[in-house]
């Protein structure tokens, strides 16, 4: 069943966003968004979508979640976006495993759950 998707326009500019903003940041009205009737979102639904020019698409500001390496944290522009996927490549023994295992350590202490999937080290191998 397809999703049904909420948004909310500016009763001025015709802005459109995800979540309720008290201020347009398009005309910078205050008050002005209105909950509009959900609608099927086109790609669950077979249809095609139309191009939205990026001006117009909808911003809204995501919390971050913090890697523990304040290096990775800046790649990512401030940490891992939560429900997002980061893809780590590179040669072979540059230290992806390795990365991406201190992050889950770090992660995992910060009382978050953590899923770690290799499809090439055996559970031992990733617990040395």
């Amino acid at each position: 069943m397809p999703k049904a998707v909420q948004q909310f326009v500016c009763s001025n500019c015709g802005f459109t966003v995800s979540r309720w903003q008290g201020k347009c940041p398009e005309c910078e009205s205050w008050n002005t968004f209105a909950k509009q009737a959900p609608a099927i979102h086109a790609a669950l639904s077979g249809v095609s979508a139309q191009p939205v020019r990026l001006h117009a698409a909808g911003f809204v500001r995501v919390e971050r979640i913090s890697t523990g390496m304040a290096e990775l944290d800046l790649v990512l522009g401030g940490g891992l976006v939560p429900g997002s996927l980061v893809l780590l490549g590179g040669d072979p023994g540059i230290g992806k495993s390795t990365l991406a295992l201190q992050t889950a350590l770090y992660m995992s202490k910060a009382a978050s759950s953590v899923l770690y999937i290799s499809g090439e080290e055996s559970a031992e191998q990733i617990k040395l």
